[in-house]
């Protein structure tokens, strides 16, 4: 579960719909209440903050607790079904998303939650395609923004789009790459990015979710031959990683780190002794991966090492 500055969360909403202090206000506070909470200056009481939000059309506390139940079953069970994800295990992913499908209540963002997470795993298994993966992850976005594009497209306001919605852009971003609408899906990245860099959103989830969008912006950039900017975006993501202590993604980061190197000598923007340095980021990748026991991706680096440098000996 995410954590947010409500202050910041208001503040965004009131301007991302045009609305005055004082129209927001009206009849839940005194317009210098909300002034001092906007800027900083005075925390909003919980009670005030269901309120306005409730006047600007968002759902308040329940909609920032996903997948939470008495024992916290249901949670554990969203772990390990992400952890699945991340391993590329779509069958285990699949078994926790039916038993968290059988046990969860009716919060809507759990419904959410679970929808988008229905449709990565039909798509995983190809029983579904890109443009049904893309009907389905709109169709969750809008259980709670229905008018979402307005936020997204063509604007630069900020709407503070909670955790799960954050994330069910970043798959409707990722069907758009899929379909191979580039920049519609650069689009939807970027909008992404730029309600994170807002800060309404707390670390480490913050961070987290930054790490996982650039890293995707970081293969649109490649697929269109921009790899200078690609590899800006994996040097800000391994720092990003080392800084919140997120090892599971440093590996894969050096593997791409590799790659970019790898492409820059070949096309001639680079010496050829860079590629020394493209068999360290491999080997650092490797060694890593193999620290945490993460047997996929020591197999991709074993390949990978071998198909551009030679047997594997030479580690």
């Amino acid at each position: 579960m995410a954590y947010y500055l409500m202050n910041k969360v208001v503040k965004l909403t009131r301007l991302a719909l045009g609305m005055t202090q004082e129209e927001l206000c009206e009849g839940i506070c005194d317009v210098k209440v909300l002034s001092r909470s906007e800027n900083g200056r005075q925390e909003l009481k919980k009670a005030n903050f269901r309120k306005l939000m409730g006047r600007m059309g968002r759902t308040t506390e329940p909609i920032y607790a996903v997948c939470v139940d008495r024992d916290g079953r249901l949670l554990e069970d969203r772990e390990n079904m992400e952890r699945a994800f991340k391993r590329y295990d779509y069958a285990a992913a699949e078994q926790y998303l039916r038993r968290m499908q059988e046990n969860a209540d009716d919060n809507l963002l759990t419904r959410q939650y679970l929808a988008r997470a229905e449709a990565v795993a039909e798509y995983r298994h190809k029983r579904i395609g890109a443009e049904e993966f893309e009907r389905r992850v709109d169709q969750a976005l809008r259980m709670t923004v229905p008018d979402y594009e307005k936020y997204v497209y063509g604007t630069d306001k900020v709407f503070p789009f909670v955790k799960e919605e954050l994330l069910g852009l970043l798959s409707l971003g990722n069907a758009y790459m899929y379909l191979e609408q580039y920049e519609k899906g650069k689009q939807t990245y970027n909008a992404i990015l730029r309600c994170l860099k807002a800060e309404y959103m707390l670390k480490p989830d913050r961070l987290t979710m930054e790490i996982t969008v650039q890293d995707a912006l970081y293969h649109v950039y490649d697929k269109e031959g921009y790899l200078e900017d690609a590899l800006q975006l994996i040097e800000d993501c391994i720092q990003k990683s080392k800084e919140i202590e997120n090892g599971h993604m440093i590996a894969p980061l050096l593997v791409s780190k590799a790659y970019n190197y790898i492409w820059m000598v070949r096309l001639g923007g680079w010496e050829e002794s860079r590629l020394e340095d493209a068999k360290g980021y491999l080997r650092r990748a490797y060694y890593i991966a193999a620290a945490r026991g993460d047997a996929r991706i020591m197999d991709i680096i074993i390949n990978y090492y071998i198909e551009n440098f030679g047997s594997w000996s030479q580690l």
